[in-house]
């Protein structure tokens, strides 16, 4: 960890903009897994909503209620997540029958989840990814999740899903997206940047 803020705050704008050109990648991709042009989402994210966070989990044991794990249940509201965590473990995904699975670190690699926009906009052709963490590795547990949402568009500003992902048997796409919607946020942000 740098030891001055000077050092801290280039150290995370670099890794912020690392981020950015992961996270296009990795939007382009989505589009071509959907026989869409790899640009498709581009003018979505010509100037994206980004959020970048350090988080910490103290050591959790014994019996451990759902309202004092270390984040509870959820899915993220935005296009993509991009992770990067500790070799400490605790977080957990569920399964479509609704178990819990541990998603242990793999050293050198990021964790991806997919949000509720990608979710909206293929049709529910990728499903946001319900997860939490409970640190019971007896250790801290670090991470640094980065965020990527859609630019910031007028209330009026509506986007249904690809037309792509509609097929014989879904041919009514789910409800469309206002990006309003991607404005707010209750977690406290170390260091934000868009």
């Amino acid at each position: 960890m740098p030891d001055t803020p000077t050092a801290f705050r280039e150290t995370f704008e670099r890794y912020h903009g690392a981020m950015m050109k992961l996270a296009e990648k990795l939007i382009s991709a989505i589009a071509l897994s959907l026989n869409l042009p790899a640009d498709y989402f581009a003018k979505l994210q010509q100037n994206p909503i980004t959020i970048q966070r350090l988080l910490h989990y103290p050591s959790q044991s014994g019996d451990i209620r759902q309202e004092e794990i270390g984040i509870g249940a959820h899915t993220d509201y935005g296009f993509l997540t991009i992770l990067g965590q500790d070799n400490n473990g605790g977080l957990q995904v569920q399964n479509r029958q609704g178990e819990w699975i541990d998603a242990p670190p793999v050293e050198d690699t990021f964790i991806v989840n997919i949000g509720d926009l990608v979710q909206t906009f293929t049709n529910d052709k990728y499903i946001s990814t319900m997860h939490r963490v409970i640190n019971t590795s007896g250790r801290e547990r670090y991470s640094l999740p980065f965020f990527i949402d859609l630019i910031s568009m007028p209330k009026s500003a509506w986007y249904p899903p690809a037309r792509a992902t509609l097929t014989r048997q879904n041919t009514s796409p789910i409800p469309a997206v206002s990006t309003s919607t991607n404005a707010s946020s209750t977690a406290t942000n170390i260091w934000v940047s868009n």
